[in-house]
């Protein structure tokens, strides 16, 4: 059954992508102008998935939400997701989970391979908090980078502060230095088809000391190149726990991945107070 699934899924892509170059034969040309939905559409949606989705990592995410959850009520609201939506798949027995994201094109792909959860496309999240009711969930996630990506981080704290209940749990992905980011967010998994398939490449764009862009090249053969261009923003550690103590939450846990892979990465856990 899931080989039927799986071949039917990139049976379907690649009938997607080859009228897509029927219609288009010059390729994928993305030029960034600051719109997620511009850098994640679905094309690089679903390489990106490929190209950057750890499940070993986001498994061992998962094991450090589930140590808090109550005995009664758990909802999970999972910030950023770009990796096709499997957090949900993963925390599905014990927790009921939300993703938001600022890229439709990200909500739609996790959609097609969860349609049973909930996925919503949500481009104002660091600035609107009426998106939810106040105090409705008991763990909320910053995942997959999004507090490094161009946030209003004041904003999203606050936010984050209305939403979640009191003793509730904030899970954020985060590295201890810049190059370490640098580092983490240039790493594919090894042996992936996308490399195999398509010339890719990416390379760091220094802005200054705390901002970068992150520059994408993507080609096959007889197509034009696609390239991508993201920013990101390092926030320190002190500055991260400065904000969180100014929205009402303090520091539980920095928890440090053991293992070189991950080296330099790591879980801050913090509580409403």
């Amino acid at each position: 059954m899931y080989l039927f699934l799986f071949t039917l899924f990139f049976g379907s892509m690649y009938v997607y992508f080859s009228y897509i170059s029927y219609r288009n034969p010059e390729g994928f040309v993305v030029n960034y102008n600051g719109n997620d939905d511009m850098v994640y559409d679905d094309f690089y949606t679903f390489l990106l998935d490929e190209l950057f989705f750890d499940k070993e990592y986001y498994e061992n995410f998962c094991k450090v939400i589930l140590e808090n959850i109550g005995n009664v009520y758990n909802k999970h609201l999972s910030i950023g997701i770009k990796h096709g939506g499997h957090i949900n798949e993963m925390l599905r027995k014990n927790m009921d989970s939300i993703t938001i994201s600022k890229s439709e094109a990200i909500t739609l792909f996790c959609k097609y391979n969860y349609p049973s959860h909930s996925f919503k496309y949500e481009k104002d999240y660091d600035s609107d908090s009426y998106i939810f009711d106040e105090n409705i969930f008991t763990a909320v996630s910053l995942i997959d980078n999004e507090v490094y990506c161009k946030n209003n981080i004041y904003g999203l704290f606050y936010n984050i502060s209305k939403w979640i209940a009191h003793k509730g749990y904030l899970y954020i992905d985060v590295y201890d230095t810049v190059n370490r980011l640098k580092d983490g967010i240039q790493t594919t998994n090894s042996d992936n088809f996308v490399e195999k398939t398509y010339r890719y490449n990416n390379k760091i764009v220094t802005i200054d000391s705390e901002r970068f862009f992150l520059d994408e090249n993507i080609k096959k053969e007889n197509t034009k190149r696609k390239q991508t261009r993201r920013e990101f923003i390092f926030h320190s550690l002190d500055k991260l726990e400065h904000v969180a103590k100014e929205c009402g939450f303090i520091k539980v846990h920095h928890l440090r991945h053991s293992t070189e892979k991950y080296s330099g990465r790591g879980i801050l856990v913090l509580q409403k107070q």
